[in-house]
């Protein structure tokens, strides 16, 4: 009888272990994360199997940095506009449909990594910024390009019209029968040698408030209008 008990005991056991290493459905792999962009169709992360190359939009997002140059000029992202030779250059476009209002990227050459900033890009602009610190051009492949961090932004627009003067002045008209704010427009400079937007940085002229209807002009400093473009009227 002890024997046949013992016999029971081990079956059930054996059955009990079967059941716990019967194959399983794979669970659903967790999609709590958020894209800020959807992705480019036409672009994939470079594998072992895969040569890098530009153009090409880091983590699919709808940012693409398209070529590395090297640039002589005034050097723009500073302020300052001093004469640099041989500084590295990115150009970037915005291949969404959505404002970009900040983004870093560093871009990889073997051991070597430079970074790259820029603000307030209209979708479908393209814009050369020049490297940070004035790195210098390398003209070694690129192995790898990142984004550090990306802000995505509607560019909500003030209710204002702006126009260029005769004396080279903003010509500012509020479209609105309700008192405005705290208005900023920002402009970017733009190059005619590439045929776009120029430099990470971006100039803002604040308008402290505009009466119902007012039309103003102001005359903001450093500002050349054949040079720039408006990229935005923010409040």
């Amino acid at each position: 009888m002890e024997r046949f008990l013992w016999l029971f005991l081990l079956i059930a056991l054996l059955g009990l272990l079967g059941f716990w290493f019967l194959p399983k459905e794979q669970e659903e792999v967790p999609r709590d994360f958020f894209v800020p962009q959807p992705a480019l169709a036409q672009t994939e992360a470079p594998t072992e199997s895969t040569a890098f190359s530009l153009p090409y939009a880091p983590e699919n997002w709808n940012l693409v940095a398209e070529k590395l140059i090297c640039y002589d000029g005034p050097y723009i992202e500073d302020g300052t506009n001093a004469p640099v030779s041989g500084v590295a250059g990115l150009v970037l476009h915005n291949a969404g449909d959505r404002g970009i209002s900040f983004a870093v990227l560093a871009l990889e050459q073997g051991s070597k990594t430079t970074y790259f900033t820029v603000t307030w890009l209209p979708p479908g602009e393209r814009v050369l910024v020049l490297a940070m610190e004035r790195a210098a051009y390398d003209p070694q492949p690129v192995t790898d390009c990142r984004v550090l961090g990306i802000r995505w932004d509607d560019f909500s627009s003030a209710s204002v019209e702006v126009s260029v003067c005769p004396d080279n002045g903003l010509q500012i008209t509020n479209l609105s029968v309700k008192q405005q704010e705290g208005i900023c427009l920002r402009f970017k400079q733009y190059t005619e040698e590439y045929g776009m937007l120029f430099g990470g940085i971006t100039q803002c002229v604040t308008i402290p408030v505009l009466m119902p209807r007012e039309n103003r002009p102001i005359y903001p400093e450093e500002f050349d209008p054949e040079n720039v473009r408006l990229v935005a009227k923010v409040k």
